[in-house]
Formats: structure tokens, C-alpha cells, sequence
């Protein structure tokens, strides 16, 4: 039943017809596809896992002193460093926010900055891909520019008090 269940609602996501709903429905109901849909077979689904890694290097303040990463679908087979990451991980069931946020001691302002305003656009792209809101890119757009320019004159006004 979870194999069929899993083909019908990759079908029911892929193609969403109303026939796909039905069959879902169908099987979440009694199990069973009474013959419907029989071009469902196990060789039809394909699934790839895939692996992050992290390795992270602490000093004797437990700051990072180096981050390195690796995926295991990525072309490269070497951990790879970075200066910084941010993982944002949804828990359903306590419906909250599990984040990661590290940066190296030897990372330069003006690199955080660059992160932190380019992660704030992939973020509202990524929610208006999954949510189709279609305020959300145009609003981040603006409000990161705003704040990049502010952030600019809040640096240069460190520079010359």
C-alpha cells in the first residue's frame, strides 16, 4: 500500500488531474486500486538520496575557525570551505524554526553583509517558488535594497565620525 500510495501521489503532484485525486483518495480509503492505473509499476519511481556534510573547526572559544562542506550529488569530492552558513531546518510537529547560523572569526564584514543580503533574496525567492505569493519578491527586493543602502551609510559613518 505505502509503494502505491507513494506512485500515486507523485502522479497525482506530476500530472494533478481529478482522476489522480480520486485514485489517491482510493487508496488512502481501502489500499486498493481496483485496477485503475495499472501503468503504476516500482520501476516507474526513481529516488535519489542525497547527503550534506558539515565540518566544522572550533577554536578554544568554540568559534569557528574554518567550515567545509560537501554534498554527495555535487561534482566536486573534496570538502569545499566556506566562511559562512545558514540552515533553516521547519520542524512539522513542533511547528517551529531549528536554525544554524556560523560564520568564521576570518570572515570580513563586507562579506557578511554581501551573504546576508543575497540569502535575504534567495529566501523570498524560494518562498514565492513554494507559496506563489506574489508579493513577497518585489516587497524583499525593496526592503534589501533599503537596508543595503542604510547598512552602506551606517558603515561609512563608522569610518568618519
Amino acid at each position: 500500500m505505502q509503494q502505491n500510495f507513494l506512485m500515486c501521489l507523485i502522479f497525482s503532484i506530476v500530472f494533478k488531474t481529478p482522476q489522480s485525486d480520486v485514485f489517491v483518495k482510493q487508496i488512502l480509503d481501502d489500499g486498493k486500486t481496483s485496477g485503475k492505473f495499472s501503468f503504476f509499476s516500482p520501476s516507474i519511481i526513481y529516488m535519489k538520496n542525497s547527503e550534506i556534510r558539515f565540518k566544522i573547526t572550533l577554536d578554544e572559544r568554540n568559534l569557528p575557525q574554518s567550515i567545509k562542506w560537501q554534498a554527495s550529488d555535487s561534482q566536486h569530492n573534496e570538502l569545499k570551505d566556506c566562511k559562512t552558513m545558514m540552515v533553516s531546518i521547519w520542524d512539522a510537529v513542533e511547528k517551529t524554526n531549528y536554525n544554524m547560523h556560523l560564520w568564521t572569526t576570518d570572515m570580513t564584514t563586507d562579506e557578511m553583509h554581501s551573504h546576508f543580503f543575497q540569502t535575504l533574496l534567495t529566501y523570498a525567492d524560494s518562498y514565492h517558488r513554494a507559496t506563489g505569493n506574489p508579493h513577497v519578491k518585489e516587497a524583499m527586493k525593496k526592503f534589501t535594497n533599503e537596508l543595503a543602502g542604510k547598512t552602506a551609510d551606517w558603515e561609512i559613518a563608522k569610518q568618519n565620525p
